[in-house]
């Protein structure tokens, strides 16, 4: 498939609508399709599910007052389980632009939304969408409750930014567009654009299996940072078919006090590839072996994820690594939540943005390792 604008997005988790056998070539096409279909399940069948009168139900569907929050929470609950559309509270009301979006963090502080490259790129971009469309983009960080521009209805749309540990949080804002971008998430029942973790960082261990490496190992600050977690499958999916042995390497500790013991490990374990979990590990995994001595790639390839330059390293070392395509998941965010602003309802949307990989001089056929 080709595209004048960058890579094609990857649309998953539509197993509600056939397309003669094949997979959507685009969200548009999917929203076409979500657009002349109707749900199958009725308010009654929903208060039958629910065991409450078709009345309350319908009270909880359109935010009345005379309804208990924990009737709500309920009773939205299951019409998510069952595709129920849940944009019936804004349904009818047209919102010809998105004049004011929110970029909101419930578990990201500013001074972490901006001094992370990532997510300051993907603000940037947020922000450039947005204003090239007329609108303003504000920002929402630290939230530990409901939003002030939420309560306050001071926006048309939110973009939830980074991790969501408790997706009821934005879950609670369903009387308004919103789409989170660009972390997996625990719960399905949100509209949501991410890159790729899985696909990209499997493309990039296949990379280095066609450079001849069949010792390659995973590093990771740790296990249980849901980015990290998808990464990894990434890589152990593409080692796995290649019928090759994985090397997992994490700690459970600050990121700023594995490093050093990673390097050890590193060091002694017998690896060639190291396929490090973002950028910033990758180049102090450079920093730290060129320190003892190491002759880097030739002793051993390093790659990253996130295409973040790191100026101690980038200029005699750009890193091979794995570009997210950032640019692409804001404007696919912001299509959807244009598409959510014009009241259309439907099942939630998972978009996946196609990641690329960006060579640079990070590797090399295997050599010769050395003891350190």
């Amino acid at each position: 498939m080709a595209s004048g604008r960058g890579t094609i997005p990857v649309v998953v988790g539509f197993e509600r609508f056939r397309f003669a056998g094949r997979s959507p070539e685009s969200l548009g096409e999917v929203m076409s399709v979500m657009s002349r279909t109707k749900s199958p399940v009725t308010v009654t069948e929903l208060a039958r599910r629910v065991r409450l009168s078709p009345a309350t139900v319908s009270k909880a569907l359109n935010g009345r007052d005379d309804v208990s929050e924990a009737t709500r929470r309920q009773v939205l609950s299951v019409a998510r389980e069952l595709n129920f559309p849940l944009r019936s509270r804004r349904a009818g009301r047209r919102w010809p632009a998105l004049r004011r979006v929110a970029v909101v963090g419930f578990g990201l502080m500013s001074r972490s939304s901006l001094l992370d490259y990532p997510f300051a790129r993907l603000i940037h971009a947020f922000e450039a969408e947005v204003r090239g469309g007329g609108g303003e983009l504000l920002m929402e960080m630290g939230v530990h409750g409901t939003p002030q521009c939420y309560q306050k209805r001071q926006v048309d749309g939110i973009i939830v930014l980074g991790p969501v540990e408790m997706p009821q949080q934005a879950e609670a804002l369903d009387d308004m567009p919103v789409v989170c971008a660009p972390d997996p998430l625990a719960g399905d029942g949100l509209d949501r654009v991410c890159q790729d973790n899985p696909g990209g960082v499997a493309r990039i261990t296949r990379y280095l299996i066609d450079q001849g490496h069949r010792r390659i190992a995973f590093a990771a600050h740790s296990r249980r940072r849901p980015v990290f977690v998808e990464r990894c499958g990434g890589y152990l999916q593409a080692m796995y078919e290649a019928d090759l042995e994985p090397l997992l390497l994490t700690y459970e500790v600050e990121a700023s006090e594995c490093h050093e013991p990673m390097a050890d490990r590193i060091a002694s374990c017998g690896c060639t590839a190291l396929v490090a979990a973002n950028d910033n590990l990758a180049a102090d995994m450079v920093g730290r072996l060129t320190l003892r001595g190491w002759t880097l790639p030739e002793q051993l390839s390093i790659v990253g994820f996130d295409h973040w330059p790191q100026q101690e390293v980038w200029p005699a070392m750009p890193l091979t690594t794995v570009d997210g395509n950032l640019e692409e998941v804001a404007r696919q965010t912001l299509e959807l939540l244009r598409y959510r602003a014009r009241g259309n309802s439907g099942p939630p949307l998972h978009v996946t943005v196609v990641p690329r990989i960006v060579e640079g001089n990070s590797v090399a056929a295997p050599g010769e390792r050395r003891a350190d």
